[in-house]
């Protein structure tokens, strides 16, 4: 599953509760290196066949794609993002269909769902995802509270500090994030940006999607890490690979694609460059969604020139900032409470019990 969805609701059921929680996650070679450096004791790290053959309270998945259980008594599915890409599944007639990923026909089959905002609620809700009259819970994002709790001077300096070394602290910081598919800027312009960044006087930290990291940048014969190492001569850089939740706060400025991180960073109010790249509108479920996100932003296309003063620092105008309190309105309930929420939500169907 993706971790990070369930992290902070990992962390509080094991401070509230006696509950057990034993993750399964898929990796290459077994290698679970990652989870354990997000604190995921390797203890508690089962495979999936591990994992399969035994009986379970409650199993949760932040992705619908999911593997088959013997035993359960309850389904949770926890979205991983709000972006509305559209995908293709094939119907028991062998017929493609079009639909938005955020009403995945799969939801049927789960007991609980935990919606990031009530539009996407209603919306299922109305499809007839629902397995209950009370399957759909509006809960929000819980891995936005820590976003929420870092966004100040003290959080963002201890941050700094952990992370960037001191001769960079006084430097803007930029967050690129770049996401995967055919029209993303890592494909399309990926190594132009890079080289932009690379001679700019700031601070760059770089959260790709796992397949940027594998793929190589451009044509330059490089894999990610070995290019940020041979053009980012002074250090000035960041790649993370895990977690973009607690150092987010700290950019000044992101660049990336049309990806649920680029709607996450306008709760910040902060500069959004966002690439439009090729056939963009095929990947796009929701496009009055497209066109709000575009709104916060500042667009740039395959045709921009790309240099070193392209991506100078912002000042976001009214018009902005408007439509990143709408993004906020819309698609994000109960920002920097959800965990709690979330938890309770999970108490109220005994699903966990709290400490007596």
């Amino acid at each position: 599953m993706n971790y990070n969805m369930f992290k902070p609701i990992h962390k509080r059921i094991e401070e509230i509760s006696r509950a057990e929680v034993f993750c399964c996650f898929k990796t290459e070679n077994n290698d679970y290196s990652d989870y354990i450096r997000l604190g995921v004791r390797r203890n508690r790290i089962l495979s999936l066949a591990q994992a399969r053959m035994r009986a379970w309270d409650s199993i949760v998945f932040a992705d619908v794609e999911k593997p088959s259980y013997l035993w359960t008594n309850h389904l949770v599915y926890i979205y991983h993002g709000v972006a509305a890409k559209k995908c293709t599944y094939i119907d028991e007639q062998g017929k493609h269909l079009d639909y938005d990923f955020r009403y995945h026909y799969s939801l049927k089959d789960y007991d609980l769902i935990f919606f990031h905002n009530e539009e996407d609620y209603k919306n299922a809700k109305q499809r007839g995802l629902f397995k209950h009259e009370d399957t759909g819970q509006i809960v929000g994002m819980c891995c936005l509270d820590e976003v929420i709790r870092n966004n100040n001077p003290k959080k963002i300096k201890e941050v700094k500090v952990k992370h960037i070394a001191p001769e960079w602290h006084e430097k803007k910081v930029i967050f690129y994030a770049p996401t995967w598919d055919e029209t993303a800027s890592f494909k399309r312009k990926g190594q132009e940006i890079l080289d932009a960044l690379s001679t700019t006087d700031c601070f760059l930290i770089v959260k790709p999607h796992p397949l940027c990291i594998t793929s190589t940048v451009g044509n330059s014969g490089l894999d990610l890490a070995t290019f940020l190492e041979e053009k980012f001569s002074n250090k000035n850089y960041l790649l993370i690979t895990d977690t973009p939740y607690e150092i987010m706060p700290v950019a000044d400025m992101m660049i990336s694609d049309f990806s649920s991180i680029s709607f996450e960073y306008t709760l910040l109010r902060k500069p959004l460059f966002l690439f439009e790249g090729g056939e963009i509108q095929k990947k796009i479920a929701d496009k009055n969604q497209y066109e709000l996100l575009k709104n916060c932003s500042f667009v740039f296309k395959e045709s921009n020139e790309i240099d070193k003063s392209y991506f100078t620092m912002k000042e976001l105008d009214q018009n902005r900032i408007e439509a990143m309190e709408k993004i906020q309105r819309k698609y994000f309930s109960n920002v920097g409470n959800a965990t709690e929420i979330a938890v309770s939500k999970l108490m109220e169907r005994k699903i966990i019990n709290p400490l007596k």
